[in-house]
């Protein structure tokens, strides 16, 4: 619904907008202009700062880099690395010291100053090892660990103050008073962490600082793989006057403090024979890229400052807000460098967008709204940093706001004023005789519209343009009256004539005349609209009838047609054009299916041999299944028969063996018994003898006594008898028991033999049982497999089956398309159309 607005209210409407919108625009122009000048001369600003400290940071690279290589290749540093390093190799042979007590020494000043303050919780740090891990397996390595740390009396974090110590005079120690306070004023000048000399084998025999590193293994000892690792091992690779970097990243002898290494080879003589090291001090970059702490002399402000970021978003200097960020790292270690990442959209158009510098407003690492701006540094001649300055878009941007704030104000009190002037003076030159002119032309309209039926002249007040167009209005007024009444007679004509049409009588006409132009010419539109309609809509019925009558050849003539005549010719004449395509392309549809059916009634008999042949031959393949089956099956049976018999043989044989084992027992005891009444039989022949002996001399003592003695020799004579008597029994027994003793070896040899022959017997018959087991499986397994097949057979049996079905449905669905598309031809032809 129309919302009833006056003109009054719509003309002040639009004038206050437009001012409104007008003094909006300046406003916001002026202001815009002014926030983009001051946004733009601090974006200017940081860019400034950022190119000043891009200079700083890479003329303070390349310092080092030229300090390194005077360095490598100084006289002194060379003679240092020689003597360094025969020092070094000698110092098992030089110091007497127990390996046993050093290890012991070390162990407890590494528990004590070392692993229990290494903070193991700084992201990609490494974790803490078993101590034995962090000993050298070096002799030297060891003595050097124990002379310059365990040993050194020297307070932790000043062990490079050693000199010299007496007490281990050795080469080393004569190169470290001779060498040791050069590196050392070079270090504190310079402003380095650390100075490593390592020799080829990766023995690191000289630093600086005394940290934990010292005297360590740098290709497979603890701190091979860190930063310093890496860095010597990139070192190798390198030609003279050239330097390798290594970026930073916790370093677990500065207690997971942030390191990052540079080096370069030492050449002597032309041939390389070590490394040389430093380690960059990160006070240097603090001072430089947080302008020594006099950030708002440098114009950043409260919230301004310059950080540098690396390829892995960590930062590589503190942060100026290192106290106020909420991690417990960066409270530990009181730094940001290599642990607070920075992952905002500034870095990442740097590193993964590849842009080389740009500035805008983002949102910083603490969620604050920002100026920033970013450049692209290289250190180093291969790795890449960002360098980043960005400052408190509030901050930065505190003069626009108050500025804004002033013209906003400004421009609304004028606005309001000369609004207020202007409403007064549109009311009374421009609103009231509009007033008086909608009154006039309300009654005017009113007439018009039937509701009176008289009509007064406007009321002219001004002689301006609205007085005007009054004079005019009341002009026309009286003609329009006049014209009314002859209109309304032709109105009523042309109403009656229209119903008729209405109702299909396309015959009627409008004849009457009258005064009004455009009703005689509507008049005349009318007529000759009602004689076009009725010829074309004579020609539409004509086609029609034709059609009806199957007569698909001639055409509605469109010529000289519009709109919903066209499109009734055209739809007429599309009608035939798609009634005769249908028919041409029902024609070729009944060929193409006449052709075709013939051809899948011949496919569908032939399928219907070819699967009435495929069911006998799965029925014989079936039964030849079920006879192979049925001997499989038969066989296993057989097979585990095989098997009971086999393990009943087992048995069997293992019975033998045991008696034979038995009977083999029982010769040994024979062969004890025999032995022992061998032995009696000795003792009885010995006996015997000792009797014959005994007989003799008493048939001499007989002999002797004369005839006193008779007697008692008769009874000498007969004991000697008995003893001969007694010793040819006693040496048959002997023949005897000596052959049985023959007869029980032999029968010993043959169970003996008997046994072997069982054992023997045994292992065939596990083996036969093993060769049966599997048999058996194979067979078992050939049953599960012939079921299978004999399953799947009778399922393609029984799908063959159903496929002869389909075929014979097919083939009646084939005749019966056939029949169609005969029909459809025959329909065709009994229609006109062109082909």
């Amino acid at each position: 619904m129309k919302k009833k607005l006056s003109i009054r209210f719509k003309l002040i409407t639009i004038v206050v907008s437009g001012l409104i919108l007008l003094g909006s625009l300046i406003s916001y122009i002026s202001i815009n202009m002014s926030m983009t000048s001051l946004e733009k001369s601090e974006m200017d600003k940081l860019k400034a700062v950022k190119t000043t400290k891009k200079n700083e940071v890479q003329t303070y690279f390349n310092t080092l880099e030229s300090l390194l290589l005077s360095l490598a290749q100084s006289k002194t540093t060379k003679d240092a690395f020689l003597d360094f390093y025969e020092g070094f190799h000698n110092l098992e042979n030089e110091v007497d010291l127990g390996i046993d007590f050093i290890e012991e020494q070390i162990i407890v000043d590494f528990q004590k100053n070392y692993l229990d303050l290494v903070n193991y919780n700084v992201p990609n740090s490494d974790q803490r090892k078993d101590i034995n891990i962090y000993l050298p397996v070096n002799n030297n390595s060891l003595i050097a660990q124990y002379i310059f740390i365990t040993d050194n009396k020297e307070k932790l974090g000043e062990k490079n103050n050693l000199i010299y110590n007496e007490k281990y005079k050795s080469k080393y120690m004569d190169a470290h008073k001779l060498y040791h306070s050069t590196f050392n004023e070079f270090l504190i000048h310079y402003s380095l962490y650390d100075i490593f000399m390592v020799d080829l084998k990766g023995n690191l025999i000289y630093t600086d600082f005394k940290e934990k590193d010292f005297a360590t293994n740098l290709i497979n000892g603890v701190y091979s793989k860190t930063g310093l690792g890496k860095a010597y091992k990139k070192a190798l690779d390198l030609d003279k006057n050239q330097i390798a970097f290594e970026d930073f990243a916790p370093y677990e002898p500065s207690y997971n403090s942030a390191a990052s290494f540079i080096s370069t080879p030492i050449f002597i003589d032309g041939k390389k024979q070590g490394v040389l090291i430093f380690q960059m001090p990160v006070d240097k970059i603090n001072e430089i890229m947080n302008f020594n702490g006099q950030y708002e002399e440098a114009g950043f402000g409260q919230s301004g400052e310059a950080y540098l970021i690396g390829s892995d978003y960590k930062m590589r200097n503190d942060s100026r807000f290192v106290k106020d960020l909420d991690d417990e790292i960066v409270k530990e270690l009181n730094s940001t460098i290599g642990v607070w990442e920075v992952k905002t959209d500034t870095t990442i158009a740097g590193f993964e967008k590849n842009q080389e510098k740009g500035s805008w407003i983002i949102d910083d690492y603490r969620g604050v709204s920002v100026l920033s701006v970013f450049e692209k540094i290289d250190i180093f001649h291969g790795t890449q940093w960002l360098l980043v300055a960005e400052i408190d878009e509030d901050e930065a941007l505190k003069s626009a706001y108050e500025l804004r704030n002033f013209v906003l104000i400004v421009s609304i009190i004028c606005i309001i004023v000369f609004l207020l002037l202007l409403i007064v003076s549109i009311s009374k030159l421009i609103i009231n005789p509009i007033e008086n002119l909608k009154r006039g032309l309300d009654s005017f309209f009113a007439y018009l519209n039937h509701k009176t039926d008289n009509v007064k002249e406007l009321e002219i007040i001004y002689e301006d343009e609205i007085g005007q167009m009054s004079r005019v209005i009341n002009e026309n007024i009286n003609l329009t009256k006049k014209a009314i009444e002859e209109d309304r007679k032709l109105i009523d004509e042309t109403i009656a004539v229209l119903s008729e049409f209405g109702q299909g009588d396309l015959c009627q006409r409008i004849n009457l005349n009258v005064s009004n132009p455009a009703l005689l010419q509507l008049k005349d539109v009318l007529n000759n609209m009602a004689n076009n309609l009725e010829e074309n809509i004579d020609k539409v019925l004509d086609i029609l009838e034709k059609y009806s009558n199957y007569n698909y050849l001639d055409k509605v003539d469109n010529k000289g047609l519009k709109e919903d005549l066209l499109k009734l010719a055209n739809g007429v004449n599309n009608l035939g054009n798609s009634i005769t395509n249908m028919l041409i392309k029902n024609k070729e549809n009944g060929l193409t299916i006449d052709e075709t059916s013939e051809i899948l009634l011949n496919n569908v008999d032939e399928l219907n041999r070819s699967s009435n042949n495929a069911a006998a031959s799965l029925e014989e393949t079936s039964s030849a299944i079920e006879q192979i089956t049925s001997n499989i099956r038969s066989n296993s049976e057989n097979i585990y028969e095989m098997t009971q018999y086999s393990q009943k043989v087992n048995e069997s044989s293992s019975s033998g063996q045991v008696l034979a084992n038995e009977t083999n027992t029982a010769m040994d005891e024979i062969n004890s018994k025999v032995h022992a009444i061998n032995e009696a039989i000795e003792v009885i022949d010995q006996i015997a003898f000792q009797t014959n002996i005994l007989s003799l001399n008493a048939a001499v003592e007989a002999a002797t006594a004369g005839e006193a003695g008779k007697g008692f020799a008769v009874v000498a004579q007969e004991v000697r008898n008995l003893a001969n008597r007694s010793a040819e029994a006693a040496k048959e027994i002997k023949d005897l028991v000596e052959d049985a003793t023959s007869k029980a070896n032999e029968g010993k040899g043959i169970a003996s033999k008997m046994i072997e022959g069982y054992k023997e017997l045994n292992s065939n018959i596990e083996q036969t049982l093993d060769l049966i087991s599997n048999v058996e499986k194979a067979s078992k397994e050939q049953l599960l497999g012939i079921e299978q097949i004999n399953s799947t057979v009778s399922q393609l049996d029984q799908q063959t089956q159903k496929n002869a079905q389909i075929a014979s449905q097919t083939r009646d669905i084939a005749s019966t398309s056939n029949t169609m598309a005969k029909q459809i031809l025959k329909d065709v032809d009994e229609k006109k159309f062109k082909q």
